[in-house]
């Protein structure tokens, strides 16, 4: 067993090429293309990334909005969280900064989650800024927030000018405002006066001249099911004020991490992930990406640390996975080894089969990859693509990640608007 797989994995050496474009049904994105080819928009083309840890950092959505922007132009930096949502988070094209406010994740209680999967928490004196890059220069502020009992004043200001925002109200309403400026502005600001204000997203973008928005909204360790738990008022209230053209839902990897996997369970929740972002923006196109190549070891061997001394990737054979649970409390020695998770596979095709009945493209990230075991093969080229983890990518990844996804896109488009 151990000869056979070590035979197989010689074969899958660093530097193996992906194959072309994975974009399925591109036909299906005819509207998105529509809009952006027609000569006389005035309005920006606004791509909404949804998903997982794999769009929370900036990597793979960084290189994905160059690409689009240095074809079509740029048109401001996009929605963001009202917080900062865990250590360490960065964008690019712009700096933020926040100061009294506090991100609570939608799984730690709060309902009201949004877009971004958190609620920022402002108490008076709380003050978020933004800084950006020339390429994604704004002249449109917008936030989105709870009007309710005894909520505090918001005051949105760049470019010298100031919009003052009573949250206060009698019931709990989700609502949207901007403040519209009069030239481009690089530095903008939100700010808390007299009383606590639950803020969930706000954006900086262009009005007009057309142009591309990319805003990517990525929640670690969340699944298809999150997003369903959001708050459905607050969803349709930022899907009105920042009006995506094309919605990207890019969940998968962490079903696919799942022990106790439910297919069917699983597709349902897909399908009406589908049906709410139809329902909340009954405008805009949706592309479903699956999720890319991961892979793990034994279970065992990561508490040991022996996983980081394995160095070949093989996928589990149909033997191995019909009786996987068997074999990792036996602590089979064939499992030593790097493979992808055994519902990983299932996830992936339930994405595609679940879209193709909904009428939505979908793009095979795993198959742009190189396949089964790529993800191995990326973390060992010099210098690496993935990181240790066989999970995540980190920015030469990303950037080729999000390149391929630009391009395939971009191709598609092409033929969707002749």
């Amino acid at each position: 067993m151990i000869g056979a797989v070590l035979a197989a994995a010689l074969l899958m050496q660093p530097g193996s090429p992906a194959q072309g474009s994975t974009l399925e049904h591109g036909e299906r994105l005819a509207s998105a293309a529509h809009t952006l080819a027609d000569p006389a928009r005035e309005q920006p083309f606004h791509i909404l990334i949804l998903g997982d840890s794999h769009h929370a950092a900036d990597h793979i959505s960084g290189a994905f909005r160059a690409r689009l922007q240095a074809t079509h132009g740029p048109a401001g930096r996009g929605v963001l969280p009202a917080a900062l949502p865990y250590e360490g988070f960065t964008v690019r094209q712009a700096t933020l900064g926040f100061s009294g406010v506090r991100a609570v994740p939608r799984r730690d209680g709060d309902q009201s989650a949004g877009l971004s999967g958190f609620v920022g928490v402002a108490q008076p004196g709380a003050r978020l800024d933004i800084s950006t890059e020339p390429a994604a220069e704004f002249d449109r502020l917008t936030v989105c927030y709870l009007a309710e009992p005894s909520a505090g004043v918001l005051e949105l200001s760049a470019a010298g000018q100031t919009r003052q925002v009573f949250a206060d109200a009698p019931f709990p309403e989700p609502r949207c405002e901007r403040l519209d400026l009069a030239a481009a502005a690089s530095f903008g600001s939100l700010a808390v006066r007299d009383a606590r204000i639950r803020i969930f997203s706000w954006a900086t973008t262009t009005r007009t001249g057309g142009g591309v928005t990319v805003s990517n909204l990525g929640v670690i360790g969340e699944t298809v099911r999150s997003l369903l738990s959001r708050d459905g008022r607050v969803l349709r209230a930022e899907m009105d004020a920042y009006r995506p053209d094309l919605i990207v839902l890019a969940f998968g990897t962490n079903e696919g991490f799942e022990r106790d996997f439910d297919a069917a369970e699983y597709g349902g929740s897909y399908r009406e992930a589908l049906a709410l972002l139809r329902s909340a923006a009954p405008g805009a196109a949706i592309l479903a990406v699956g999720p890319p190549d991961a892979a793990m070891t034994r279970p065992d061997l990561y508490y040991d640390s022996i996983d980081q001394a394995i160095d070949y990737c093989f996928p589990l054979t149909p033997d191995e996975l019909a009786n996987y649970d068997a074999l990792v409390a036996g602590r089979d020695t064939g499992l030593e080894r790097w493979y992808a998770p055994p519902a990983l596979g299932q996830v992936r095709e339930i994405q595609r089969r679940v879209a193709d009945e909904a009428g939505v493209a979908f793009w095979d990230w795993e198959a742009r990859m190189g396949g089964p075991c790529s993800v191995d093969r990326w973390f060992r080229e010099d210098p690496p693509a993935a990181r240790g983890d066989h999970v995540h990518f980190n920015r030469l990844g990303g950037d080729r990640i999000g390149g391929w996804l630009a391009e395939d896109l971009l191709a598609a488009l092409r033929r969707g608007a002749d």
